[in-house]
């Protein structure tokens, strides 16, 4: 076990952590995902208890919940809640307009359940992983508990990246926009500290002037950092995207950038020289026709994905919108892959160009810069830079550092 958090007088103390989580656990989990059941794991390193308390949501895993409640030996709750009352909904936004985004609703309905409260005050400290669960970090408030924003991405601009083009022209997503803006608000208000990713987020909510504002990167990141990669020297480079699910419209975006203007100037500029494999579920039937099953592969979801990747030589992704960090980017630089992306997706690490990575913003740039690559040289030293980069921002060292100051600061409050 490892050092709880010392008191003003340095002894240890060990708290008790509850995390709260919106009915998000698949039985293929995403990035956001990872991090909670990574979080999870570094606070029990750390010395401390911790219990999770989702939402029950039709799509979610029991399955999935008993594996979590099993590996970790943690108490899992669920709270199931009653969304048939719409009139007792409209009553509620209208009290409160950030409950118009229908996924803070169930969080304000958690927070008002009793048994709910009666658990929440068994804990010294409520960790919801979501802007719009602030209803949560208001009811750890009001039973006299300290309270942990922690936040992912920063949701009103997720949401509207999201959005296809004539989606952002209808009302009620202006008004979902306007109510996401509201709970990023009040999470920073009822949140003794406000834990994001990098410095994008952390300019973000500083304009909100939180209380306290601290780092915390992905924390799944650590046990994928690597030295750097052996480069082979003949054969086609075998290039990787990935994508959670392609119903995520600026994964989808990405792909369609490879497939259409990226992998037609490499097949006439370099026959043979790449093959593409897309890896994630959903993709649409019109991007997978474009998958020829020999320059480009649709491996669609790949269930033992660290063993697929050893046989990788080169990450691409050009997704050129969507502002918080990208764990697919990151985890391609952790696992020390020549990597290729837009300057977007640094996401304000200070990545270099020609060093860490590779940058390109259009189509033709991403084509140029995998030219560039058939160079096992430049391969090998964009892998040295990135196993650096990741050894020194993603170690375990460096996130256990991160949450113990977090930590730190909550407990004297």
């Amino acid at each position: 076990m490892g050092v709880a958090i010392p008191d003003a007088q340095g002894h240890s103390v060990a708290m008790k952590i509850l995390l709260v989580t919106p009915a998000c656990h698949f039985s293929r989990p995403g990035g956001a995902q990872e991090d909670m059941y990574a979080t999870i794991a570094l606070l029990q390193g750390l010395g401390h208890e911790v219990g999770l308390f989702t939402l029950h949501g039709p799509n979610q895993s029991e399955e999935m919940l008993e594996t979590i409640r099993a590996r970790h030996s943690i108490p899992v709750f669920t709270f199931v809640p009653d969304l048939s009352d719409h009139a007792l909904w409209i009553g509620h936004v209208l009290k409160e307009p950030s409950l118009f985004d229908r996924a803070a609703y169930p969080f304000e309905l958690m927070a008002q359940d009793s048994a709910f409260r009666d658990e929440l005050k068994r804990w010294d400290v409520v960790f919801p992983f979501c802007s719009y669960a602030w209803p949560v970090l208001r009811a750890g408030k009001r039973v006299g508990i300290k309270t942990v924003f922690r936040s992912h991405n920063y949701e009103p601009t997720f949401f509207w990246e999201a959005l296809e083009p004539l989606q952002k022209l209808y009302p009620l997503n202006w008004l979902r926009r306007a109510a996401k803006r509201r709970s990023e608000r009040l999470s920073v208000k009822y949140g003794d500290v406000t834990a994001t990713t990098r410095l994008r987020e952390i300019a973000w909510y500083e304009s909100l002037k939180p209380k306290t504002i601290y780092e915390l990167t992905l924390t799944y990141l650590p046990p994928l950092v690597r030295g750097p990669r052996p480069q082979k020297t003949e054969g086609p480079l075998d290039l990787f995207y990935l994508g959670a699910s392609y119903n995520v419209s600026f994964h989808r975006r990405g792909v369609e950038v490879l497939l259409r203007e990226v992998m037609p100037i490499l097949r006439r500029e370099a026959p043979g020289a790449f093959r593409l494999h897309v890896l994630g579920g959903k993709l649409p039937e019109a991007l997978k026709a474009l998958c020829d099953g020999t320059s480009a592969i649709c491996e669609d979801y790949v269930p033992d994905l660290e063993a697929f990747l050893e046989k990788m030589d080169i990450g691409v992704f050009p997704v050129l919108t969507g502002r918080s960090i990208k764990g697919k980017v990151f985890g391609s630089i952790c696992r020390a892959f020549p990597t290729v992306i837009p300057k977007i997706g640094a996401s304000g690490y200070p990545l270099e160009d020609g060093k860490h990575v590779l940058y390109a913003e259009t189509g033709e740039e991403f084509a140029n810069a995998l030219l560039r690559l058939r160079n096992p040289e430049l391969r090998a030293v964009l892998s040295a830079g990135a196993a650096e980069i990741a050894q020194r921002e993603f170690s375990h060292a460096a996130v256990r550092k991160q949450m113990e100051r977090i930590l730190a600061s909550v407990s004297t409050v």
